[in-house]
């Protein structure tokens, strides 16, 4: 199963796999339990369980949604709350 890490936004690890993103439920010593990242938001019941790092079954490979682009979840709106705070657009309506 070809998988791969990666950081968010605000620096957290996620698991990727076939275009989804998993984010860190639960662990105990050896399993590493996680979640589909919208577990919450879409009620996504997709889990991935770890073993000391390989991956060794999926729970529920089902998603009821399609694979979604990173920058349009999260990380698209932080980029635009930015710019926004920056004040790098002017208004075009004359002030006299």
């Amino acid at each position: 199963m070809d998988f791969r890490f990666e950081l968010s936004s605000s620096g957290a690890r996620q698991l990727v796999w076939k275009g989804y993103v998993y984010h860190k439920n639960t662990s105990t010593g050896r399993c590493t339990y996680w979640r589909c990242a919208h577990a919450a938001r879409l009620k996504c019941k997709a889990t991935v369980v770890m073993e000391y790092g390989v991956m060794v079954r999926v729970k529920n490979p089902y998603h009821n949604h399609l694979p979604m682009k990173r920058l349009l979840y999260g990380m698209g709106k932080n980029k635009k709350r930015n710019l926004k705070n920056q004040n790098l657009f002017n208004s075009y309506r004359r002030v006299e």
